[in-house]
């Protein structure tokens, strides 16, 4: 398995990138108010619902195509790649045009709009040379992106937090809210800006537009609708809770759970890391079809598995101290919800990776509904809990919707899988559920 020695380089670069967030968001509750750090888990989840739809996830989409291009059709890399990109583009020109008139007429606040304008446009183009990175296994670009986005905007939040900083919020009349996502926008910008010129440099990216053909382009939206509709549903399993704690329930209940939501991320550091290499690596097999294939993936699926049981145990161990470093006794309730929270992430991994065998076949339309299945039950026992238990409810429904996700996508894909032994994925899944909700419960109350 050498090729698997990408993984430890996207390790490296998704640590760093873990111990960058880990202080961005240190920086980031001390700069800002409570209600307003809540409100910006909104915001970013909003974030994460609109990019797929405004780019129609042709990103996903070049993913799987540029591994039906030979290796050395350079020019049908650079069309699909350049096109890919420009149609990414004019979706982030529309809605910055729409956030601009909703503002003006007051159908969302000017801080919803300039969000809206400056940080999920610079989320467009910065997802997109994610997906080109790790396409073209540019490790270093990678790193450099991962490092160079939270760097940057943590490093601005630490600037205007010092006393002689207070001239980086002046500019915003004292609006620490808004200076804050000026703050992410402009790094996260800067970084899109010099991948641009780095693979315009190299003839990987054109300026002009380089249009695939009518039926390249077919093929492609053909591909790519479904996942738009799994990518939305996708959200409503992750993201949906915290816009309905936004309307159901309280400003501090929000802030809190939004924060946990924070911390329980690291707890896929490791696996994340994996997972960033796994499509290329996932098709990458299917086309060069060796003897080994499927057990190198069935080798690789449960590595990421038991990967990700091992950081709930770490996070689980180390959660009230994680706490204690932050300084962040205004969210200590958020604990309640933390453990929760981080077994429902690893079915969420467990299940898009169950899923990976559907996408190969382009057969995307499958995984819809074990997200439609899953989605739907998240936001209707969100609808009629929340009221009545708050972010619990929350965090304990996004946890038994993760659990039919993946489930519902084991059993509809199973027969496009491509590993060898797949009912041994069911010890992890009972390890995830044992150390993150029984024995440790009692020696770590996260």
């Amino acid at each position: 398995m050498a090729r698997d020695r990408s993984v430890f380089s996207y390790l490296v670069a998704r640590i760093g990138a873990g111990i960058a967030s880990f202080f961005t968001v240190k920086f980031l509750i001390a700069f800002v108010a409570k209600a307003d750090y809540g409100y910006l888990g909104v915001l970013t989840a909003a974030t994460d619902m609109l990019v797929p739809v405004l780019t129609l996830t042709l990103p996903a989409a070049m993913m799987r195509m540029y591994f039906d291009l030979d290796r050395n059709d350079h020019a049908g890399q650079s069309r699909l790649i350049t096109t890919t990109f420009h149609l990414g583009i004019a979706g982030a020109v529309v809605l910055a045009a729409g956030a601009a008139v909703a503002g003006a007429l007051g159908l969302v606040s000017s801080t919803t709009a300039v969000y809206l304008m400056a940080a999920t446009t610079a989320t467009v183009a910065f997802k997109f040379f994610n997906y080109l990175t790790r396409l073209r296994d540019d490790r270093w670009m990678y790193m450099f992106n991962e490092l160079g986005d939270r760097l940057g905007f943590m490093g601005l939040l630490a600037a205007a937090s010092a006393e002689s900083g207070t001239w980086l919020v002046k500019p915003f009349g004292g609006d620490r809210l808004l200076a804050a996502i000026a703050f992410f926008a402009g790094a996260r910008w800067v970084v899109t800006l010099i991948n641009i010129a780095y693979y315009a440099s190299r003839r990987v990216l054109a300026m002009a537009i380089r249009w695939l053909s009518a039926a390249e382009l077919r093929a492609m939206v053909q591909f790519s609708a479904p996942l738009t509709v799994i990518f939305f549903l996708g959200w409503t399993l992750s993201a949906s809770d915290l816009f309905l704690l936004k309307h159901l329930s309280t400003a501090d209940e929000l802030s809190e759970y939004a924060f946990a939501v924070s911390i329980g991320t690291f707890v896929a550091l490791v696996t994340q890391a994996v997972l960033t290499d796994w499509p290329r690596f996932y098709y990458e097999q299917m086309r060069d079809d060796l003897p080994d294939r499927d057990d190198r993936i069935a080798r690789r699926v449960r590595m990421v598995l038991w990967l990700h049981v091992l950081g709930i145990v770490v996070l689980r161990a180390g959660a009230r101290s994680a706490y204690d470093l932050f300084g962040a006794d205004a969210y200590l309730r958020g604990l309640d919800y933390l453990h929760y929270l981080v077994v429902a992430n690893f079915f969420f991994l467990a299940g898009n990776l169950f899923g990976s065998g559907m996408g190969y076949v382009k057969k995307t339309h499958l995984s819809i509904l074990a997200f439609a299945v899953a989605g739907g039950m998240n936001v209707g026992l969100n609808l009629w809990l929340i009221p009545r238990f708050g972010a619990l409810a929350a965090a304990s429904t996004t946890l038994l919707a993760n659990v039919v996700f993946a489930t519902a996508s084991w059993w509809i894909g199973r027969r496009h899988y491509r590993f060898t032994h797949p009912a041994w994925h069911i010890a992890p899944a009972s390890a995830a559920l044992v150390v993150g909700l029984l024995p440790l419960h009692r020696a770590f109350p996260a």
